[in-house]
C-alpha cells in the first residue's frame, strides 16, 4: 500500500500558505495577486485536498512540476478533481500528487509543447471547487522557475 506521506506534506504546505495569506489580509494588505506573489510561503497540489472547503476562493502561491496533459504519474486525492474542466487545463504535480489548473498557464509554455513537462513552475492561483465539491485551481499568473 502506498503511503500518503507526500500528500500530507503538500497539504501542510498549502495550509501554511493560506494561513499566511489570511494573516496578511487581516493586517491590511490588499490581498491582490501581487501581494500573494510576494509571500514566501509555498503551497502544493496535495495540500489543496486537506479540508480546504472553507478556503475556496483564496489565492495561493503554488510551486510544483508542470505536467501538461500527462496524467500517467498522477494520483488524485479524493478531494481533488480527477478530470479537466476544459481541453486546455493542465496538471501541476509534486511527487505523484496532481491537481488540475484551468484558465491559463505560465508564460513561455505553449499548450501542446511537451518539451516543458517536468519543469518547476511557480503559480498564483485561486482555489476553486466543482459541483461535486472537488478542488481545482484557477490560474492567475505564473512562471517557469529559473
Amino acid at each position: 500500500m502506498k503511503s500518503d506521506r507526500p500528500a500530507r506534506a503538500w497539504m501542510a504546505l498549502l495550509a501554511a500558505a493560506l494561513t499566511a495569506a489570511c494573516a496578511d489580509e487581516r493586517a491590511g494588505s490588499p490581498g491582490d495577486v501581487q501581494s500573494a506573489a510576494s509571500q514566501p510561503s509555498q503551497a502544493s497540489p496535495a495540500t489543496i485536498a486537506n479540508g480546504l472547503a472553507g478556503q475556496i476562493g483564496e489565492r495561493v502561491h503554488v510551486q510544483g512540476v508542470y505536467q501538461g496533459f500527462m496524467v500517467r504519474p498522477c494520483r488524485f486525492p479524493e478531494e481533488v478533481r480527477p478530470t479537466s474542466l476544459t481541453r486546455s487545463d493542465w496538471l501541476l504535480r509534486q511527487e505523484d500528487v496532481c491537481v488540475y489548473v484551468t484558465g491559463g498557464r505560465p508564460s513561455g509554455i505553449a499548450p501542446l509543447d511537451t518539451s516543458r513537462v517536468g519543469e518547476t513552475v511557480n503559480v498564483i492561483a485561486e482555489i476553486r471547487q466543482d459541483e461535486q465539491g472537488r478542488i481545482y485551481l484557477l490560474f492567475l499568473q505564473g512562471e517557469v522557475s529559473p
